[in-house]
């Protein structure tokens, strides 16, 4: 069975350098989390709802959000990337909890022109927002999973809060 939340983090971040506009993204509890990177393909561009950005110095899967179920705190952690995750000027290398104010960058500047910066932003704002219905709570549940509508109805209806 499928751990329901009824509640959804809703974290801001805004533009430091002028990469990209204002982000409101949904981070997940663990053990799904929201990847943040460059996209891969011309398919899947970036948004103001999605962990993607046009940056070359990022990696395709760069760092990742997620919230600690048990805590209710917001982590980020890299996965991995070639020009490192910092977090106030500080490289982090595992998990690290983010709070309003912070500055996180993802990589660093190769050149100035605007697809090789880094993406520097602040952590604006951190809001706990109630799911309004059924389906808003699988559909959070599984924000990495590619769950369909039939597949959202199923589980809407076998995850029923009665």
């Amino acid at each position: 069975m499928v751990a329901l939340h009824t509640n959804v983090y809703i974290l801001t971040l805004t533009s430091l350098n002028d990469t990209f506009l204002e982000k409101n993204l949904a981070i997940p509890f663990a053990p799904d989390s929201l990847k943040l990177g460059r996209p891969a393909g011309s398919k899947v561009l970036p948004k103001k709802d999605n962990g993607f950005f046009d940056s070359r110095v990022l990696s395709r899967n760069h760092a990742s959000f997620q919230v600690d179920p048990a805590s209710g705190k917001i982590c980020i952690t890299d996965l991995g990337s070639s020009n490192g995750t910092f977090i106030n000027g500080d490289k982090i290398v595992e998990p690290h909890e983010v709070k309003i104010g912070d500055q996180i960058d993802l990589g660093f500047d190769i050149e100035m022109t605007q697809n090789h910066k880094k993406i520097s932003a602040v952590v604006e704002n951190i809001q706990l927002r109630p799911l309004t219905s059924q389906r808003e709570l699988i559909f959070t549940s599984h924000p990495s999973r590619g769950v369909n509508g039939a597949q959202m109805d199923e589980l809407a209806f076998d995850n029923a809060l009665f």
